[in-house]
């Protein structure tokens, strides 16, 4: 999964050793140095590596290296405060991969009795100040419980896949929701019998803790046909494909054409532009042309469109 953002994770040694390099290194470091102007990140210090691993002209020093005055230091003891009151600290830097501009912070709130500690996830445009090991924030300490929670892409699509079983009682259904999270976004696809099977799984991804949107493109299939007729009439019209008729029906997932189509080659177009409908999977045409015996209206078989 390519994102268009780098993720790095502080680790919890701090600015106290490792290696500077210049731009980003995704994944564990010490720290970065963010430009305060433009909040871009101009270095960060890594682990000391052991092996042949080099840098290059990458590496620029070390922990002890002097950095410009209009750079800051972030690191996993950076202390993030909502006005005065300290909330608590810097866990990830997310910036954007072409420009290195910082994007996102990930906070861990401080610990209370009984309460878990959780990350939550600051836009850049929440930030109002950046200091050496101090990140302020343009909200009020009340207001940092309404930011989106954190979590995985992993943990977020196992716990709709458990919420599912529930919200879904039959069996077919489930299996026909399809679900995909890319980056906390909830894509739902796949057909159902009903509106209100649809509903129900966008309701229990919007549920889901660490969700932060939601595409759903389940289709009824009982509107299915319709949609595939009204599509295919738009097609017929643009392509001026005098004689072409088209009637949809669906069965058992699998939709069929119906009808007639001026040649061979239109009847093939149409069969395409039907397939690439969202919620249709399996195609079978039936769609005749004059001269040609009916056999051959299907002589190709179901088209099946890979998801």
């Amino acid at each position: 999964m390519y994102y268009t953002r780098l993720d790095l994770r502080f680790l919890a040694r701090g600015w106290t050793g490792g290696q500077l390099i210049e731009g980003v290194v995704p994944g564990p470091v010490r720290g970065v140095a963010v430009e305060l102007a433009s909040r871009q990140i101009e270095y960060s210090l890594v682990q000391p590596r052991r092996g042949s691993h080099d840098y290059g002209s990458r590496l620029v020093g070390n922990a002890r290296t002097l950095l410009p005055d209009d750079l800051v230091r972030l690191t996993h003891q950076t202390r993030v405060l909502a006005g005065t009151a300290p909330i608590g600290w810097v866990t990830h830097i997310w910036c954007d991969r072409s420009s290195r501009l910082l994007t996102h912070v990930l906070i861990q709130t401080r610990r209370t009795l009984l309460v878990r500690p959780v990350q939550r996830v600051v836009a850049a445009e929440l930030i109002e100040t950046l200091a050496h090991d101090q990140v302020k924030l343009k909200l009020a300490q009340n207001d940092v419980v309404q930011l989106p929670v954190f979590r995985s892409d992993m943990a977020i699509l196992a716990d709709l896949r458990l919420a599912l079983t529930t919200a879904l009682l039959d069996p077919r259904t489930r299996r026909a929701v399809k679900v995909r999270v890319e980056d906390g976004h909830v894509s739902l696809g796949g057909v159902v019998d009903t509106v209100e099977q649809r509903n129900r799984a966008e309701q229990t991804a919007l549920a889901i803790a660490g969700v932060r949107g939601l595409t759903n493109d389940i289709v009824i299939e009982e509107s299915l046909a319709g949609q595939v007729e009204v599509t295919l009439a738009r097609e017929i019209a643009a392509r001026h494909l005098d004689g072409a008729e088209v009637r949809a029906f669906i069965e058992h997932g699998i939709v069929y054409l119906e009808g007639r189509a001026p040649t061979s080659d239109a009847r093939y177009a149409l069969e395409q532009v039907a397939v690439a409908i969202t919620g249709v999977r399996v195609i079978v045409n039936n769609l005749l042309v004059e001269g040609e015996p009916p056999e051959h209206a299907s002589e190709t078989g179901p088209l099946t469109r890979n998801r």
